[in-house]
């Protein structure tokens, strides 16, 4: 095995070497679970010596095998292409409520309640209730 490979993730060893002995003072078990993460870090980064052709217009694989045939468009736009979209489409959905929750969150912590900032947590119905919790 290459070590030049494991040298260009010698960050993300040392972090995960640092969680590691940090969680050890938490947890054995959480100390565990970053060992685990270092472990198959360095199974991902790991470069085993290949017979590389002498041809300069050869195309070596990252994973044993031959690259037979390469269609970057077949791949984006295969059968099932939809799911990506619809996984983008809920992805950002989720990611913009989050969003625009947070804000409207932020504005009731400050006192806010008016309605525009009581509408900002329903679906345009103004049957919202705002309960207010002072704590002393």
């Amino acid at each position: 095995m290459r070590l030049q490979t494991l040298s260009e993730a010698r960050w993300i060893f040392v972090i995960l070497v640092l969680l590691a002995v940090v969680a050890w003072f938490v947890s054995g078990w959480l100390s565990l679970l970053f060992m685990v993460l270092f472990f198959c870090t360095v199974a991902f980064f790991r470069d085993p010596n290949r017979r590389v052709p002498p041809d300069p217009l050869v195309i070596v694989a990252a994973a044993d095998g031959t690259v037979t045939d390469i269609r970057p468009w077949a791949a984006m736009f295969n059968d099932l292409a939809w799911l990506q979209f619809l996984h983008m489409w809920v992805g950002a959905f989720m990611l913009v409520g989050l969003v625009v929750s947070g804000v409207y969150a932020a504005g009731t912590l400050r006192g806010r309640t008016d309605r525009h900032h009581r509408l900002g947590f329903t679906d345009l119905d103004d049957r919202l209730h705002v309960y207010e919790r002072r704590i002393e």
